[in-house]
């Protein structure tokens, strides 16, 4: 059922998928507007406005690739933890007429216990064809018993392996939940089949789709313009 999660609710909000970061190529007539004029208004509304940690950064395309080396260590050191098999893939995709790389950790649960992981993948995606710009991104399914949470009366995200991913980006390993748990039994409880909530931590746009049988997690962060790189010596 993962697949088929992140397929079809993913696939509507987060174009890109499975894709690679390849060689930096040098700069070209594609400035780093070309980004924004290239991406659709719904595409960086969600992150434009964003407060915290990760909306004030800033990086070179050096940087940027070895912020993604720390970021891809510790995801992969985190699925080894799980006893979770995870692959490295790569693609070069159009996003909106936009040309992306994109380096991911990808894997998928086949047989998940209940509120565990059916798939994660964690991307970093260089844009452009100069890639003059980036961002990160970690989309994650949980196989959901939403049944037994009504009945039970309770559920924290906190207390799952999802929570575990996500404060690698948002890095708050103790994050109360409480208040997105109570939006989660909310929607539950309704008779709406699927109910979406959409917030921010740390300036990371979050976004959860949720169902009494699967809850899809995503973490975006900003499009990034990478800075030019300082010079050194005479």
């Amino acid at each position: 059922m993962s697949k088929k999660i992140i397929g079809v609710i993913i696939a509507a909000t987060l174009a890109v998928s499975l894709v690679a970061c390849g060689e930096k190529k040098e700069d070209s007539n594609n400035s780093v507007n070309n980004i924004e004029n290239s991406r659709s208004v719904g595409d960086n509304a969600k992150t434009k406005n964003l407060q915290g940690a990760w909306a004030s950064k800033e990086y070179t395309y050096n940087s940027f690739k070895d912020e993604s080396a720390k970021l891809t260590t510790k995801v992969e050191d985190l699925s080894k933890e799980f006893g979770l098999d995870y692959k490295n893939e790569e693609k070069v995709e159009d996003v909106d007429g936009l040309t992306a790389n994109v380096k991911s950790v990808y894997l998928d649960n086949k047989n998940p216990e209940e509120n565990k992981l059916e798939s994660m993948q964690f991307s970093t995606q260089y844009l452009g064809k100069s890639q003059e710009g980036g961002k990160f991104m970690l989309k994650e399914s949980l196989k959901f018993n939403g049944e037994k949470a009504i009945k039970e009366g309770n559920f924290n995200l906190g207390d799952t392996s999802l929570a575990k991913y996500a404060a690698i980006l948002t890095e708050e390993p103790n994050r109360d939940y409480s208040e997105l748990n109570k939006k989660i039994m909310d929607i539950i409880k309704s008779d709406k089949p699927e109910g979406v909530i959409e917030d921010s931590v740390n300036g990371l746009h979050e976004e959860l789709a949720v169902s009494k049988d699967y809850i899809v997690y995503t973490l975006t962060t900003k499009e990034f313009k990478f800075q030019k790189e300082s010079s050194s010596g005479v």
